[in-house]
């Protein structure tokens, strides 16, 4: 256990860089600076509730002409569209604040939240304001310029992100970074008639061995060109997706354990199944490695609950799992490679969770 703390406080001194994106439980936020960023009015909102959500944000100024005239329309759209639940309007003030800021968003009954000099990962070479960016649910910036013309592509996002999390994509998309976790090849596509059929294959729990082979089928037709780029971008993901963790394997067993095992359950039965084999067989012989995957799976599952748990049971939770890490890293025959995936969740435990999880 000595040694342990030893190397963590080495690796804190050297800002080790070196964390794999298949044990991050998500995604960083673009949205993280609300918590540190001075809010002027609205409701407070955390990075956390605005993920899975459609983010429509606005750079504007109190000085700004066009900026003050746009602002009624930004809250009428926030009125009628924050009901669903799945959608967030975000003021970024971004000239000197002054009472007149705080005067003209009381005077326009402004309500959803507004920032001072909120920072944001986009593109900053922008000439002028008011200047709006639009996130869809998994954070990207799928458009950015005139906030009207912005505006106007809302509805139809929005109408998309429901319909995906009512038919449980959104639920994949977000268990994406999860370790073991798919990301989507299908998400940005338009393959007509066969959108559905895709989609479905991410599904949570789903196989996809029936819906391929409808997709597969479908592709022979020489009139089938939708279901012919399904095919063909599906085929070119799972055979990177299989190059990355034998790779993987290679240098973090127990995370390539776990992204195959959960690769395994959606591709059973299909040819590419048969790739993975012999590593499978390698990796589950190792007891080691098993163990160490258990506990990176339920590090997963504690960090995708923490926002909804009391801040004292989380501090608990991370405790619990880093002492797992501690205990795992006392072993006598670890490889260096398991050895440095325990070290490192551990760290990220300490860095996310604080001191409780450093005794």
């Amino acid at each position: 256990m000595k040694h342990l703390n030893v190397f963590l406080a080495v690796a804190a001194m050297c800002a080790v860089a070196f964390v794999s994106s298949d044990v991050q439980a998500e995604k960083a936020s673009p949205f993280a600076d609300v918590t540190q960023a001075q809010q002027i009015c609205g409701p407070k909102i955390s990075p956390d509730a605005l993920r899975g959500k459609v983010v429509f944000v606005e750079y504007w100024g109190t000085n700004c002409g066009p900026c003050r005239q746009s602002m009624p329309h930004l809250q009428e759209m926030y009125a009628q569209l924050g009901k669903t639940g799945m959608f967030c309007i975000i003021g970024n003030h971004v000239q000197q604040y002054s009472p007149e800021t705080d005067k003209f968003l009381k005077e326009k009954g402004i309500t959803f939240p507004v920032y001072q000099h909120l920072s944001l990962p986009v593109n900053q070479n922008f000439s002028g304001i008011p200047r709006a960016f639009l996130f869809d649910a998994t954070g990207n910036v799928v458009a950015e310029g005139n906030p009207m013309e912005v505006a106007n592509k809302v509805p139809a996002l929005l109408q998309e992100t429901m319909t995906m999390k009512k038919s449980g994509i959104l639920n994949a998309l977000a268990s994406s970074g999860v370790p073991g976790g798919l990301k989507h090849p299908f998400a940005d596509s338009d393959l007509g008639k066969f959108q559905k059929t895709a989609l479905a294959m991410f599904m949570p729990g789903k196989p996809w061995l029936a819906n391929y082979k409808k997709l597969q089928k479908a592709a022979e037709s020489s009139d089938n060109s939708e279901a012919q780029t399904a095919i063909e971008t599906l085929n070119s993901y799972l055979n990177d997706e299989i190059i990355r963790l034998l790779a993987l394997s290679k240098t973090d067993p127990a995370k390539a354990y776990v992204s195959i095992d959960k690769l395994n359950r959606s591709i059973k039965g299909m040819n590419q199944e048969r790739a993975l084999a012999d590593v499978v067989k390698k990796l589950s012989a190792d007891k080691n490695v098993k163990d160490l995957s258990a506990i990176l799976l339920n590090i997963a599952d504690f960090e995708s609950n923490a926002s909804q748990m009391k801040p004292a049971a989380a501090k608990n939770k991370a405790q619990g799992l880093f002492n797992s890490l501690k205990t795992y890293c006392d072993r006598k025959n670890l490889s260096k490679e398991l050895k440095k995936e325990a070290y490192d969740a551990a760290r990220e435990l300490k860095q996310k969770y604080g001191s409780s999880a450093s005794n």
